[in-house]
């Protein structure tokens, strides 16, 4: 039996999700999976439409906007007409970041957390927001020690 698979991918205007998409990426490798990394607009190159497990990291930019590298998989699973099967077999995991100060927090990560659920995807675990405001690493920090249980459980 080989090393289990994991998909890390991001959407990231600033870097900020990018720089946490590697730090994961290299963790996966060092815990043993076969890890893969890329942005959510190469999410076909990644097989996620065939399922498996992934971890999805996306920023929001403006007011409610997806940052360019995550518009063509933003609007992919926005789309209403979308089968309700289209991600069947695909486990996956959310970290969104945002900013308070704008109306919109974490809106695009929460979209994609919402819309790959009602098409057919599983959550290992409840989406998990950062402030861009009080300071991502309060939060990311610990997501990223709970997200090593989460995945080795999901394992199980």
């Amino acid at each position: 039996m080989g090393r289990p698979a994991l998909v890390v991918l991001y959407g990231s205007e600033t870097g900020n999700c990018e720089s946490i998409a590697k730090t994961v990426h290299e963790n996966a490798e060092q815990a043993g999976f076969e890890s893969s990394l890329g942005t959510l607009n190469e999410y076909e190159k990644f097989g996620l439409l065939k399922g498996g497990k992934a971890v999805i990291i996306c920023s929001t930019t403006g007011n409610g906007d997806p940052p360019r590298n995550a518009e063509k998989f933003f609007r992919f699973v926005k789309r209403r007409s979308r089968p309700k099967d289209t991600f069947v077999g695909l486990n996956y995991v959310v970290l969104a970041l945002g900013d308070t100060n704008y109306d919109k927090f974490c809106f695009v990560g929460q979209t994609i957390d919402k819309r790959l659920n009602e098409l057919g995807a599983e959550r290992i675990s409840d989406i998990t927001c950062a402030d861009e405001a009080t300071g991502l690493s309060d939060v990311v920090e610990p997501w990223k020690q709970q997200l090593w249980e989460i995945l080795v459980q999901d394992q199980n």
